[in-house]
């Protein structure tokens, strides 16, 4: 079964609204938002993190997603770019780490 980007960022969209709880943005959030736009900190990145890895599996390895991004960027990522993750690691047949 093939993964849709569209059904990725409707779920980590969820996520991200829980993660943030009353404080989050009331703006739209979109692929195109990053974390740091958002108003994330690094601890509720890496909260998103877990709950992604919890709700999608072992597949999704968020450390090696955050070991891609160089430590002072993490907050510049994009909400798309958490999602084409998600998608290759779950629709590859092996994980995404190392791609």
């Amino acid at each position: 079964m093939t993964v849709e980007p569209n059904d990725v960022l409707i779920e980590i969209t969820g996520m991200l609204r829980e993660t943030m709880g009353e404080f989050g943005p009331a703006a739209q959030i979109t692929s195109d938002s990053t974390f740091y736009g958002l108003g994330l900190e690094s601890l509720e990145i890496v909260a998103l993190g877990g709950r992604i890895q919890a709700h999608y599996g072992w597949s999704v390895n968020f450390v090696q997603f955050a070991a891609g991004v160089s430590v002072g960027n993490l907050e510049d990522v994009t909400l798309g770019q958490m999602v084409d993750f998600v998608v290759e690691s779950l629709n590859s047949p092996t994980p995404a780490a190392g791609s």
